[in-house]
């Protein structure tokens, strides 16, 4: 290159990028890459991917679009069946086909049968018996016979006719990955908590000891090529593995219980211990070990130690397996919570920011908000808040903390003082910390000021308003279809920009976009009810679509004869609004109880019990946030209570789950339960 800026005249330089572009491409195509160029060679260092990995293609993306349904992806990809991405932008449903391998690593091989995007003109790539493909045109969703699991962007579901359903164990996995995901934990411990998923899977197929939801789908599995080329490889490898299991965090953490056993234990050792388990604490199935192993009393032990660093690392490893759902619920009954409070006074900021993690991710649970509150932690959390010592990490933490509580229990009282301070908080110059008090602000129904709104929730606004075909004198649909598309990804990914999103007239402009439809399909409303059901779910949105009457339009629709996608996300959007105060009520006095049951009845009838999963999730909602009277409603109509206990004790068949699904049974013995009341 330099020979061609100093001369770019001469007859050498003409042809010199000619020459070095020839040259790269001969390039033999290897890790170590030489390139030959005027008689030498020059080594060329290029980072090489992993087979099926490429570059920029974001596991935590896809995750965010489908959530716990991730699961039965994961299962479809072990299957080796036909998983199909259906949904706009096209840049999104080509990262999850390009993402979907990283749900089974280890195993490899899915790349030859892997296409991005699927257009009308050339089906080729859905017509084989196993293929991973994306597609934005939504005339594949009607084409049953083209896919074995179909991965729908507009509702975030796996819609399946195998009859695959994540058991107890999946639910959990993936709430844990949900929640590292939530807290900013990153690409790769995604991806490695799905490598360690597979391998365990893979491992429990070799001593033939599968979990009896895996036995059901892969006794076989011992002889798929998958397993069998992984089982190569592994054979292949060294010692080095079974070494390093050595020093992994559960040997780690016996190494740490033994030497609380001895008299004269060496403090530095067990500093070292702790230190190490805090760092390398990543992956959550050594952490439901450690766990299993009394985990959270063993390290809670050390917690009084003077020694500052140990209770540093003690709480800093607390913190990490508050990560696990049963970390959560041992630092509850082993009594160790009220220590982990005590030590959001701790003298070392570090120590007392851990501690306030531990409290954040107890929070997500609803058993641990009851136990949290019992303990008066919303004064203590106040007090951290007015403190001007506490740094900036320590309130966000505390806001958010808060934020958790009062949406699981809303009628908590308030410290006194605590909303006039969280307004003065409005002006503080770091973003995340301001948005976190905003939302807080929100749920408590409060009055907001002027919310700045970003260039990106601007050009939202602008697609969803695109102008009319002066032609055609029609809206433009593609437009407002695809950008409704954006939006509702961003809302996915970022729900915190739903303020702005009110704020800059969204809520008006995606009524305007209900009303309209795009032919058959009624996209351009499905995806706007998607919307809606995310906006729902902040104070201040609910407010606008009270003024519009919205809950009123959906009641409507939902008894109408249109598209049953268009009709599932309009119960969806019902199902948020139910559990609200004000929304729920006005869905009551909108007769939404007895419309409900009406579409509950009508979709039994006609086989659609997809449709009666958000059905039944508002009767429930409205039972468990109003008064008597609805349970009284449904109690009184003998053919709703035949309808439930048909519901619970006959075999229904939600897309081709021919065991019935669990979802409905769940939810049918939940309203019965309420109506014996």
């Amino acid at each position: 290159l330099e020979r061609y800026l100093d001369d770019k005249s001469s007859k050498e330089g003409k042809t010199l990028l000619k020459n070095f572009y020839e040259a790269a491409q001969a390039m033999e195509k290897t890790q170590n890459y030489q390139l030959q160029l005027y008689g030498e060679s020059y080594p060329i260092n290029i980072p090489a991917l992993g087979e099926d990995e490429f570059e920029g293609a974001s596991l935590v993306k896809l995750i965010n679009h489908f959530g716990l349904d991730t699961i039965i992806i994961w299962y479809f990809m072990l299957l080796q069946k036909r998983i199909l991405f259906v949904g706009q932008p096209a840049r999104e449903v080509g990262n999850c086909c390009l993402a979907a391998p990283l749900l089974v690593a280890p195993l490899t091989g899915f790349t030859k049968y892997t296409t991005p995007y699927v257009a009308l003109t050339d089906i080729s790539p859905v017509l084989v018996p196993t293929y991973i493909c994306g597609t934005t045109n939504l005339l594949f969703e009607t084409k049953t016979e083209w896919w074995d699991a179909l991965c729908n962007f507009s509702n975030g579901c796996v819609i399946n006719y195998l009859g695959i359903r994540a058991s107890g164990r999946d639910r959990e996995f993936m709430k844990n990955i949900l929640s590292g995901i939530h807290d900013n934990r990153g690409e790769e411990w995604v991806r490695q908590q799905f490598y360690t998923h597979t391998v365990d899977f893979l491992i429990n197929v070799g001593r033939k000891t599968l979990r009896k939801e895996h036995r059901k789908h892969f006794t076989n599995f011992s002889e798929s090529p998958l397993y069998v080329h992984w089982n190569e490889i592994k054979s292949r490898s060294t010692t080095k593995s079974s070494a390093d299991q050595s020093v992994g965090p559960t040997a780690m953490f016996e190494q740490f219980q033994e030497s609380l056993k001895k008299e004269e234990a060496d403090r530095t050792s067990q500093i070292k211990l702790l230190y190490a388990l805090s760092t390398k604490l990543r992956d959550l199935t050594e952490i439901e070990k450690v766990c299993n192993l009394d985990g959270v009393a063993t390290v809670a032990s050390v917690l009084n130690e003077s020694n500052s660093q140990m209770r540093k690392y003690a709480v800093s490893v607390l913190a990490q397996l508050a990560l696990s759902l049963s970390g959560q619920i041992s630092m509850m009954s082993d009594q160790v919570l009220p220590r982990v409070i005590e030590m959001l006074n701790d003298p070392m900021p570090n120590v007392a920011s851990a501690a306030c993690y531990c409290l954040l991710k107890i929070s997500t649970l609803y058993i641990g908000v009851q136990t949290l509150v019992t303990h008066d932690i919303t004064s203590i959390l106040a007090k951290l808040l007015f403190d001007a010592d506490s740094n900036l990490d320590m309130k966000t933490r505390c806001a958010a903390t808060l934020n958790q509580i009062y949406r699981f229990a809303p009628t908590t009282p308030k410290p006194p003082d605590l909303m006039k301070y969280l307004h003065s908080q409005l002006k503080s110059p770091d973003k995340g910390y301001k948005l976190t008090v905003m939302q807080l602000l929100d749920l408590w129904e409060e009055e907001l000021p002027q919310i700045p709104i970003s260039a990106k929730v601007k050009t939202h606004i602008s697609a969803l308003q695109a102008p009319i075909n002066e032609e055609e004198s029609t809206p433009c649909f593609e437009t407002r279809i695809t950008g409704s598309t954006y939006l509702l990804s961003d809302l996915v990914t970022s729900p915190e920009i739903r303020l702005e999103l009110v704020e800059a007239g969204g809520v008006e402009a995606i009524l305007e976009n209900i009303k309209m439809h795009d032919g058959n399909h009624h996209r351009l409303p499905r995806y706007s009810f998607s919307i809606l059901s995310i906006v729902a779910d902040s104070n201040f949105g609910r407010k606008k679509i009270l003024r519009y009457r919205i809950v009123e339009l959906a009641l409507q629709l939902l008894l109408s004869d249109k598209d049953p996608l268009l009709i599932f996300s309009v119960a969806r959007f019902l199902e948020v609004c139910a559990q609200h105060k004000d929304t729920g009520a006005f869905l009551i006095e909108c007769s939404g109880v007895s419309t409900v049951i009406k579409f509950l009845e009508a979709s039994h009838s006609t086989k659609q019990e997809l449709l009666c999963v958000p059905a039944l999730g508002i009767l429930r909602y409205l039972m468990i946030f109003f008064d008597s009277s609805i349970a009284a409603e449904i109690r009184g109509d003998e053919k709703t209570v035949l309808l439930l206990y048909e519901m619970l004790s006959g075999n229904t068949e939600v897309d081709g789950d021919q065991s019935g699904n669990r979802k409905l049974r769940e939810l049918s013995w939940s309203i019965l339960r309420m109506c014996c009341e």
